[in-house]
């Protein structure tokens, strides 16, 4: 018999991982009560798992050959008379709350070591928070049929008094009994707060000052260990428990439960809107958690049909703004890229204020010829090879690097000087990514007509290959593919930032360039506009005798 470290459910030693963590499987010795019967009704199959106060059993009612869970008390815990009390308390409770949501308790009883144990439902699913933790948070619509169901079932409780005072994704089991696939069941009433119906005294087990539940999931009356803790604290603590389904995240973050408590009584929650990106949209769930995770009761939502009524509301919302925001990126992205393509491929370049086709092509081809011509190579053959290779660049150009003015060449021998003077004095210059990129927009004629990734065809002015999803190599890349692989391209390394894993778009300078252009329009329109509003109110002032009159009064007055 094997068991998990992390569930402490037991397993035949034919298993190496527990199916329902993956954690890794520990031979250990076989549970004493397993195999035997217990109440002389009830036989022990296995271990479901253990905890702090006991051990759940998979038995098996002889009688009706159904299958039911134990819970019993620890053996080293029938001494504490507090730990006897809080069994009993949920047996009663569990008891009196009769809801297709809660766990029904069929039996209760004494084992022959006097240990106390519990008969109820054998639930076959996950826990929320295993749910949680392999498959991630859940979508909205999932999440609305989950805590409606939740919200059903603790309403019941709370219709009798009963809080539960330990809600968290533990104890809230997923079962695939319903038509949509997921049965919620509340678990684990051992917190539980019941009233006496006689006396309306609180039945509480817990001691001035002690501390009950789990400190991420708390209410901040039960940090402060208070008495009269009611329904509001369930709806704090199920506030949490939706945060995290939704986001992923706890609203706090904290090292230790001492911190987490302190957060729960004087720290600020992140707003879900801010929990994720994709979440900006969702200013209704937010609103609705603000609300739940308030410090003062009195703030929150007043009872756990509220609560559940306004978050069904808000996700019904945001779920379709949440759709239609991620819809929209899709589109903007995709007509980025599309728009981007349109204008490499008619070499306008209306945003970019770049010169006509052929001196852009001019510029193009002697860019990657001066790149061509110097790379070096160490052995002889590769040096052929790079001169086969130029010789193909040089092909390609259309002899328009031969036009350049003596104007141009003076100028670039000014700017050499003045750079090998800067260099001299500073040292070398590193080279600058914006420099850079602007020479990779420049070079946009290809020595080559089909990817050499994946041989589809391309267009020379599109520096990207729709078929691999792959940014295509200029030509001085190319001609070093083919004369370090040969038959096999693999681009060089460049030692520059090509921008291939950017997001697809206009660049930033693209942006700016245009924006360069439409804002003197704007602001010469504004002027005019304003200088016309201006010169109708002079007239229109001019026309008023009382205006007139109390003009000249002012310029005598001055002139006094």
């Amino acid at each position: 018999m094997k068991s998990c470290p992390e569930c402490y459910s037991e397993y035949e030693d034919g298993l190496e991982r527990c199916p329902a963590d993956s954690s890794l499987l520990k031979s250990g010795d076989r549970d004493p009560l397993v195999g035997t019967r217990l109440g002389d009704r009830y036989e022990i199959v296995s271990v479901i798992g253990r905890g702090g106060m006991g051990v759940v059993y998979k038995a098996r009612q002889e009688q009706m050959d159904k299958l039911m869970a134990i819970k019993m008390l620890h053996s080293h815990m029938v001494s504490d008379s507090e730990a006897v009390k809080r069994f009993y308390r949920e047996a009663k409770t569990v008891s009196q709350v009769k809801h297709h949501h809660i766990v029904t308790l069929y039996d209760f009883g004494m084992s022959s070591q006097g240990q106390p144990f519990l008969v109820m439902d054998y639930l076959q699913g996950v826990s929320l928070k295993d749910e949680l933790k392999h498959n991630g948070p859940l979508s909205f619509e999932r999440a609305d049929r989950i805590f409606g169901q939740i919200v059903d079932g603790l309403a019941a409780a709370h219709s009798l008094d009963v809080v539960h005072r330990d809600l968290k994704p533990e104890n809230i089991v997923l079962s695939s009994n319903a038509p949509t696939g997921d049965w919620v069941t509340l678990v684990d009433f051992g917190l539980s707060k019941l009233k006496e119906p006689k006396t309306q005294d609180a039945y509480t087990i817990t001691k001035t000052g002690d501390v009950c539940g789990s400190p991420p999931y708390m209410s901040p009356e039960q940090c402060l260990a208070a008495s009269a803790v009611d329904p509001r604290s369930d709806v704090y603590s199920l506030g949490i428990v939706a945060y995290e389904s939704l986001s992923g995240f706890l609203p706090y973050k904290a090292k230790s439960a001492i911190e987490m408590m302190d957060c729960h009584l004087y720290g600020t929650p992140t707003p879900f809107s801010q929990a994720s990106t994709d979440f900006k949209v969702c200013t209704e769930v937010t609103n609705v958690l603000n609300k739940a995770l308030a410090k003062e009761p009195e703030q929150r939502q007043q009872d756990i049909l509220e609560f559940g009524k306004e978050l069904h509301e808000a996700l019904a919302r945001d779920g379709m703004k949440l759709k239609s925001y991620k819809h929209r990126m899709e589109i903007a992205d995709f007509k980025d890229m599309e728009s981007e393509a349109e204008a490499l491929m008619t070499g306008s370049y209306p945003t970019l204020g770049l010169a006509a086709e052929g001196h852009l092509n001019a510029i193009n081809n002697q860019t990657a010829l001066e790149i061509a011509t110097n790379t070096q190579v160490d052995s002889n053959y590769t040096k052929g090879n790079l001169q086969t290779g130029a010789h193909e660049v040089v092909d390609f150009s259309n002899n328009n690097n031969n036009h350049s003015n003596s104007d141009e060449q003076e100028t670039n021998a000014q700017r050499n000087w003045i750079s090998r003077v800067m260099s001299a004095v500073f040292g070398p210059r590193p080279p600058s990514p914006v420099e850079h990129e602007e020479e990779e927009e420049l070079e946009s004629n290809l020595p080559y007509a089909n990817c050499p990734y994946c041989q589809a065809p391309v267009r020379s002015m599109i520096r990207f290959c729709i078929s691999c999803q792959r940014q295509l190599p200029s030509a001085a890349e190319y001609a070093r593919m083919r004369v370090s692989a040969g038959s096999k391209l693999v681009p060089a390394k460049s030692q520059f930032n090509t921008g291939r894993h950017a997001k697809p778009g206009f660049s930033n300078r693209a942006k700016e360039s245009m924006n360069r252009q439409a804002y003197p329009g704007i602001t010469k329109f504004l002027m005019i506009g304003l200088v016309g509003a201006c010169i109708y109110a002079g007239s229109v002032a001019l026309k008023n005798p009382e205006f007139v009159k109390t003009m000249k009064r002012t310029v005598a007055a001055f002139q006094k």
